[in-house]
């Protein structure tokens, strides 16, 4: 599972330096469920909360760990074994931001049309009317192109949306979409199930189901608004859809589907049938309602927040003068590392990998998980000694199979494919300069994690054959990491997995793409971005950056301040390496 950047609004208003800072702690019972019942209205967490930071580490079993400062003037957290404050509480750490309503009019792209004349004048005032400026964006390809507009829209004449999977990329990541064609369908709307042809005919708009929120806000009629043109008829919609409106005259037909994405996000579809805006006003009058409807926020203040972390104690420093506590703690991966196998154990072959995963986490006291493993199994018995840690033995089996795992800020554990720093896409982009975000950029580079020859060994159970091996080097001499230029400096990885020299020298060509990575500090002066995750792909634009300097780079830690310091992290540059393997 990626990690998920909030709505674009969000991302703007943080930006835009106009919001309030929040911040929040919790307490729990050891089954990180139940409340603690120190908790109170008078003296609540989170003024207790005087200090503290997070650090996230792409290179650390334990991914994510930190301290917290807390007042303690009425000894609530002196540690007490016996129903008090003790080890076995789960600490949950938050941080958020409140902003004014109606503090932005963000510009709309249109990123694909084929009208012209009146229509397009028509629906550029229905915009304009509403505060919001119609931006050209047709030449749009890829998301990095769009992703600053919070609303996207496309119009065609006759057929569906060409760039229906931009749009769905955009509405998946919390853009509002509106779209007005005759040949919408489920093949480009996605709470769209069924669509039937529909030859010329004469509609009316009526209005929507009692239940929805624009009842009585999107004028009806009688009169036959729409010209007749041959296109598609809406007829059914999927769990995520609501009608807006429909054809009073012709059962069954949708003119107007809503359908909403589970982050929040709205998509707004019109079977226009060759309507012309300019000669109906009802129409336009619609259609500036549900966007409205879809863009404006009733609140007059707008709240967000994101979990920081789920973390166990490790340890307390109680200060008398004054009358603090100092927490430091780590996350659930915490409870797989402290916990044994008591009895040895075997996994048969044919075992699936996610089946093993969730096993061996579940009896460590791990209920909580967002795997994306696949249908991999393993390809021999798997014998585990009395005492094997469980986190190794899960570790192991998912580098093994080119899963990395760890524990994220809401306490799943996670198993996913390892990035490829070289492809992946990039998850948030950074710069310098009078509109950036960065305030300061060091370059400070040393090469204490450079490896350029990955050796993977398949070892024998049994001792009964030699041990597969596949090795894979940077030998590039265009590479700034590889022998040619640093020397040999190799790591290696030894597993019972693999059944093959081809699966050894798979692992290995993958994981040199990242352990052959050069080191550069990084520091975010300014903004924080508290949803950021280690792992992922960031591009960092330098205006004064040489001609060789890289843009993307593998974030692998960041520092996340409780206080208002700024955010800081490092990252790897990302540079194709070379591959003899």
């Amino acid at each position: 599972m990626a990690s998920i950047a909030p709505s674009v609004d969000i991302v703007n208003a943080l930006e835009s330096g106009v919001v309030e800072v929040t911040r929040r702690m919790e307490v729990y019972e050891a089954d990180g469920v139940t409340p603690w019942y120190a908790h109170s209205e008078d003296y609540p967490f989170t003024n207790r909360l005087v200090d503290g930071s997070i650090t996230v580490d792409y290179n650390s079993d334990e991914r994510r760990k930190g301290d917290i400062t807390l007042l303690n003037d009425d000894f609530a957290f002196r540690l007490n074994p016996i129903g008090g404050f003790y080890y076995d509480k789960i600490i949950k750490l938050y941080r958020g931001l409140k902003y004014p309503v109606g503090m932005f009019k963000p510009q709309v792209a249109l990123i694909e049309s084929d009208w012209t004349g009146d229509n397009l004048t028509s629906l550029k005032r229905a915009f304009a009317d509403m505060g919001y400026e119609l931006v050209d964006k047709t030449t749009a390809t890829v998301y990095g192109q769009i992703e600053k507009y919070p609303i996207i829209a496309g119009m065609r004449n006759t057929s569906g949306m060409s760039k229906a999977a931009l749009m769905y990329q955009a509405f998946s990541l919390g853009h509002q979409i509106f779209t007005m064609s005759q040949g919408g369908s489920s093949a480009s709307i996605p709470h769209i199930t069924t669509t039937t042809s529909a030859a010329g005919e004469n509609v009316s708009l009526s209005s929507v189901a009692a239940d929805h929120p624009l009842k009585g806000r999107i004028p009806a009629t009688t009169a036959n608004v729409l010209s007749g043109a041959a296109g598609l008829r809406v007829t059914a919609l999927g769990v995520s859809g609501v009608s807006i409106a429909f054809n009073g005259n012709v059962a069954a037909s949708l003119i107007s589907t809503m359908g909403t994405h589970n982050l929040g996000a709205k998509w707004l579809n019109f079977q226009s049938n060759g309507i012309i805006l300019a000669t109906n006003l009802d129409v336009i009058q619609h259609v500036k309602t549900a966007l409205d409807y879809m863009t404006t926020r009733w609140e007059s203040e707008m709240s967000w927040e994101t979990q920081l972390g789920e973390f166990m104690i490790d340890s307390v420093d109680d200060q008398v003068f004054p009358d603090q506590i100092k927490i430091t703690f780590r996350d659930y991966t915490k409870k797989l590392i402290k916990d044994k196998l008591t009895d040895s154990a075997t996994f048969v072959a044919g075992t699936p990998l996610k089946s093993f995963v969730r096993a061996i986490a579940s009896n460590g006291g791990i209920t909580r998980f967002r795997e994306s493993i696949g249908t991999e199994v393993f390809p021999n018995d798997m014998s585990f000694d009395r005492d094997a840690e469980r986190w190794k033995m899960i570790k192991d089996a998912c580098t093994a199979f080119d899963y990395e795992v760890f524990c994220d800020n809401e306490g799943y554990l996670v198993a996913r494919k390892f990035n490829d720093p070289t492809t992946a896409p990039l998850f948030h982009s950074f710069g310098t300069g009078s509109a950036g975000n960065l305030v300061s950029f060091s370059r400070s580079i040393n090469d204490s994690r450079i490896y350029n020859i990955i050796n993977v060994f398949g070892d024998p159970i049994n001792n009964d054959r030699l041990p597969y091996f596949g090795q894979a080097v940077n030998d590039n001499p265009n590479s700034p990491t590889s022998t040619v230029k640093l020397g040999k400096r190799p790591f290696t990885y030894a597993f019972n997995y693999f059944t093959s020299d081809a699966e050894c020298l798979a692992l290995a060509n993958s994981r040199i793409r990242v352990m052959g990575l050069e080191s550069y500090d990084i520091n975010f002066a300014s903004l924080y971005y508290p949803w950021m995750e280690v792992g992922e792909i960031v591009q960092i634009l330098d205006p004064n950056a040489n001609a060789t300097d890289p843009t993307r780079f593998l974030l692998d830690s960041i520092t996340l301040p409780l206080g208002l310091q700024p955010m800081s992290g490092t990252a790897k540059r990302v540079t194709l390496v070379g591959s003899s393997g």
